[in-house]
């Protein structure tokens, strides 16, 4: 057996042929700004279809999300068939789908998914679900997710590919949302998130802060560190021992001015016996994370209540 994989220029997956022999089949994929939406026959019929939640916060920014809400199993190209089958899918807390129904809520599907992804089948289901973790994609072929950048292994719970900005991301530039997939999830195979910040991610579009935003931020939490600590600890120790220091410029004019505000204002709230709760969390280990190339990453239960983030 043989696959093979075509992508468009923007590395989307556009169409798979299995090549057993004599004998080849051919699925075309048709993609969304952010989703798969349908997959086609070599005939040009439509042959699945997937349903998402709109976003409706912004409908013009990320209409789709990356867990669907139902799978159609079309009978000869419609969506009106009356032979057409629609399985309504419920998934956990990260959106990996574990379960399928009918509009009669008769089970369907029903998978078991292991910590790194490995989803075991029940007998008896009805229709075979290939979505995986979120943005994943099962292929039988080969037992591999797509996970649009890159794939995934759940066998070995790692890439197969190296993460595209090398080192820069973690040591292990194979690893799978900071090793920790119980919590964590990657829709593209570039950055890790958790169930919280993944709802932040979609409603704000996807935003990553700028350079300025970067060292302004530093600088804040620097100076609010170093004068509630007088100037024992500083937040570039804090970063070193956390590697997380990125690429913030202490020599910029934005960072000063972070560290100076954060200095005014943390001395204001002292001499009026006022400190803000956030503000003197923002300072602890368990904390911020701190800030980091092109990006921000927040541990559990941090300033930005509860994640670990990072984009490329």
């Amino acid at each position: 057996m043989t696959v093979r994989y075509r992508y468009d220029p923007f590395g989307r997956r556009i169409a798979k042929t299995v090549t057993e022999g004599p004998n080849s089949q051919t699925t075309y994929y048709l993609n969304g700004d952010s989703a798969l939406l349908a997959e086609a026959n070599e005939a040009g019929q439509i042959t699945k279809a997937y349903g998402f939640n709109p976003n409706t916060h912004d409908a013009e920014e990320e209409l789709w999300s990356t867990d669907p809400v139902w799978q159609a199993d079309i009978h000869n190209g419609s969506l009106t068939s009356s032979q057409t089958r629609y399985h309504y899918i419920t998934t956990d807390h990260l959106g990996t789908p574990i379960l399928a129904t009918d509009k009669s809520g008769n089970k369907t599907w029903r998978g078991y998914s292991q910590a790194f992804g490995h989803t075991g089948l029940e007998a008896g289901n009805s229709t075979q679900i290939n979505r995986r973790f979120p943005g994943q994609y099962w292929d039988k072929e080969t037992g591999l997710h797509q996970n649009f950048f890159r794939d995934y292994s759940p066998a070995r719970g790692r890439y197969i590919q190296s993460d595209p900005i090398g080192i820069y991301s973690d040591v292990n530039i194979y690893a799978y949302s900071f090793n920790g997939p119980i919590i964590y999830f990657d829709p593209y195979g570039l950055f890790g998130m958790d169930d919280i910040w993944g709802g932040v991610y979609w409603v704000t579009g996807g935003w990553s802060p700028s350079q300025n935003t970067v060292n302004f931020a530093a600088g804040f939490g620097d100076g609010i560190i170093s004068t509630l600590t007088f100037g024992f600890v500083s937040g570039q120790r804090i970063r070193d021992e956390l590697d997380i220091d990125g690429s913030v410029n202490m020599c910029s004019a934005i960072y000063k001015g972070g560290r100076i505000t954060g200095a005014t204002l943390t001395l204001m709230a002292n001499a009026t016996g006022a400190i803000p709760k956030t503000l003197t969390h923002f300072t602890t280990r368990s904390g911020a994370r701190g800030i980091m190339e092109n990006g921000i990453r927040a541990s559990r239960g941090g300033f930005f209540g509860g994640g670990r983030y990072a984009s490329y």
